[in-house]
């Protein structure tokens, strides 16, 4: 079993397919914001990514379904 973060775990245990929406939606972010950087010929590229990067984690998490609770 390979997972980096915890949403792989959780996803690989209960889908059996390891998956992170939040990196997914991270990485869409940042290329996004940096193209459109680099189309207007931004000096700020890299803060445009991290912005971008923050965006994708935020939409993503808002959108999340916690349908699962874990009691001791």
């Amino acid at each position: 079993m390979s997972a980096s973060t915890a949403n792989k775990l959780v996803s690989e245990i209960v889908n059996g397919v390891a998956s992170s929406p939040q990196v997914k939606s991270a990485v869409l972010g940042g290329i996004g914001c940096t193209m459109q950087a680099k189309a207007a010929d931004s000096k700020h590229t890299l803060w445009l990514a991290l912005v971008g990067v923050i965006a994708g984690c935020v939409i993503v998490n808002a959108q999340r379904d916690y349908d699962f609770v874990l009691t001791p």
